[in-house]
């Protein structure tokens, strides 16, 4: 029996020609610029703090304050502005000069 060799479908290899770089060795990748970090004073920053908890607060308090008079049915609207030099004059009425 005989042993039947297959054709090879590819071609030779040329070793010592150098059609394209090689994709192993290439360039390093660009270098990314550090950003420099900034670092807050800690003392300001604690100011800065106790002032955003005292405004914090105080619209708290201004808005349950808010709430419970219109709730109780007070409005501004109800509030009459006396002024000492001058005699209290009703709204919506005429001044007399």
């Amino acid at each position: 029996m005989e042993i039947k060799r297959s054709r090879p479908t590819k071609g030779a290899v040329h070793l010592t020609a150098a059609g394209r770089p090689s994709r192993i060795r290439r360039d390093p990748p660009a270098r990314v610029p550090v950003k420099e970090t900034v670092y807050v004073d800690p003392s300001e920053r604690e100011r800065r703090d106790a002032v955003m908890g005292i405004l914090v607060f105080g619209f708290a308090i201004f808005f349950i304050v808010l709430a419970l008079s219109s709730y109780q049915g007070w409005t501004p609207a109800k509030t009459t502005i006396v002024i000492a030099d001058e005699p209290e004059v009703p709204v919506g009425e005429p001044v007399a000069e």
